[in-house]
């Protein structure tokens, strides 16, 4: 960690910013801020240019600082502790990443941030017992660049009836992610500035249709004048003359002003019609040209209706898996070399994008929508892809030293739960051993049989001969010497089967021949005990 020597909202401090990824954009990138979307964000660092704060929101930040000021002094009395504003730097794993403190204790130990007081943030806060979601990654951040124990959390608006707070401590989980999700933002940002800039947005405001010609009725017990049949052709000529074709977010917004427009007329016509009745009984050639008129216009409204409906479904829909696609060729590219162990999109993937994309109006939010959850699923996928790599390694390297593979046919299942790599070994580590002890418990039953055999022919060879001689023998001070720094006796001999050829007052003495089974005996014996599980004395 580095500290900067400026000072926060100073042309230096934006200079910083603009090169670092800052802990208050942690929560855009990962796509849970109520105020900047990914995509924007994205924007925002490709092009280098930071939106100037409208008044209402250099009235809300000027609050903001104030209210922090003086919570700072009763944060400084809680933790016994000066808070320091600071800005600080570090580079993880090759990401240049900045957080703007608004307190750090001397020590370093310790991080302060403040929001200013809303009811639902003390809602959540008590509800739950950690800040909300958007501020979990800017904390996360915070501790990740400035390698501090805690962060202290609090919201208030100066005062002590309105101040709440609570201590956060990174998960490894979620720092992993956040890492993980500033690695593709980076990709993506570079991405991004090598394209040429996107094309400037045409308005999406709906062009309303020209009018249609007055019609004129007047009756006196017949039609008197109109220009009816003109003005039905050009009428029914505009009519269908409308675009059905809906593609653009242009053409989204005609045909919902066409729509509009078409109601509109549909009341107009039937009021003519309800004033023509009013001037004569007998007008049903005016009747039936208004009917058909207006026939047409609702046949217009209904189709367009329809159409807009199932067109915005269908394009939500391929945006959806257009966005899915994304991930899975980036998972088939990026797990290649792990085949059948590398990571599954999960089951709900389309469900977090269908998700992500709701309330949103036009193409271009919905497209934006759906890759910023695809990116935070990227992210997400690249955490387990390295999880299963580290795993991997580990299981491999396990069988080069012990064998054993075929201890865990189930390794692709252990690894697709997440499994720790260090936990994952010490699962595998055990299974070994317990294979180990079965074939020590085995073997162990089996043993005094073979003593047994081996001692009755030992004592028909003593019977045999009428004296020993030295070469055919091997003392207990002879075996002791052997295996040091190991010890054994003749009774612990005895306990695990091996008899003595001579016993005191002679040197206690055992065949030649029977070194490979008092070596076989105490290896069994050093593996049973090992299989055991011991409460050790703290």
């Amino acid at each position: 960690m580095k500290v900067l020597p400026i000072t926060q909202g100073s042309a230096e401090w934006h200079a910083a910013r603009a090169r670092h990824f800052c802990a208050s954009e942690a929560p855009a990138m990962m796509g849970v801020s109520r105020h900047l979307t990914r995509a924007a964000l994205l924007r925002r660092k490709a092009s280098g240019f930071d939106e100037e704060p409208h008044p209402a929101q250099e009235r809300a930040f000027r609050r903001g600082h104030e209210a922090e000021a003086a919570a700072r002094r009763l944060a400084e009395q809680e933790l016994g502790e000066e808070l320091y504003p600071a800005t600080v730097v570090a580079e993880v794993e090759g990401l240049p990443l900045l957080a703007s403190l608004d307190g750090l204790t001397l020590t370093g130990d310790v991080v302060w941030e403040h929001k200013l007081w809303r009811a639902d943030l003390a809602e959540h806060i008590a509800r739950t017992g950690e800040p909300p979601p958007e501020h979990v990654w800017q904390l996360e951040h915070q501790l990740l660049v400035t390698g501090a124990e805690r962060a202290i959390y609090c919201a208030s608006d100066g005062g002590p009836e309105h101040y709440v707070q609570v201590e956060y401590r990174s998960r490894p989980e979620r720092r992993a992610q956040l890492i993980a999700g500033w690695r593709q933002f980076a990709a993506d940002l570079a991405a991004a500035r090598e394209a040429p800039p996107p094309a400037a947005e045409p308005s999406t405001t709906g062009r309303a249709p020209a009018q249609l010609p007055a019609l004129v009725i007047q009756v006196e017990g017949r039609v008197v004048a109109s220009n009816l049949e003109t003005w039905r052709a050009g009428a029914l000529g505009m009519i269908r003359a409308f675009n059905r074709r809906l593609v653009t977010d242009q053409d989204f917004a005609d045909a919902e002003r066409v729509v509009k427009w078409a109601k509109i007329a549909e009341e107009q016509l039937e009021a003519a019609k309800r004033a023509a009745l009013a001037q004569a009984a007998d007008v049903e050639a005016l009747f039936r040209t208004v009917d058909d008129v207006k026939s047409e216009l609702r046949s217009l409204r209904l189709d367009l209706e329809m159409l807009i409906k199932a067109r915005k479904t269908t394009i939500r829909d391929q945006i959806q898996r257009e966005a899915l696609s994304t991930v899975t060729d980036w998972l088939r590219a990026e797990a290649a070399d792990l085949g059948d162990y590398a990571p599954r999109i999960p089951s709900e993937a389309a469900l977090r994008i269908a998700e992500e994309m709701k309330g949103r109006k036009t193409v271009a939010t919905l497209r934006e929508a759906a890759q910023g959850a695809a990116a935070r699923l990227r992210a997400e996928l690249s955490v387990q892809i390295a999880q299963v790599r580290a795993g991997l390694e580990r299981a491999r390297r396990l069988e080069r030293e012990v064998g054993g593979s075929h201890l865990w046919p189930d390794l692709r299942d252990l690894l697709a739960r997440g499994i720790d790599p260090d936990h994952l070994e010490a699962v595998l580590r055990q299974r070994v051993a317990d294979a180990r002890g079965a074939d020590t418990r085995a073997a162990m039953e089996a043993a005094p049989a073979q003593a047994a055999t081996a001692q009755a022919e030992l004592t028909l060879a003593k019977a045999d001969r009428t004296e020993v001689q030295a070469t055919d023998v091997i003392t207990i001070q002879e075996i002791a010497r052997r295996i040091q720094p190991l010890a054994i006796t003749p009774h612990g001999l005895a306990q695990l089967g091996v008899e003595p050829l001579t016993t005191y007052p002679d040197p206690v003495t055992y065949s030649v021949d029977a070194w490979p089974l008092i070596v076989d005996v105490m290896i069994n014996h050093l593996h049973r005990v090992r299989s055991e599980r011991w409460e050790w004395q703290k």
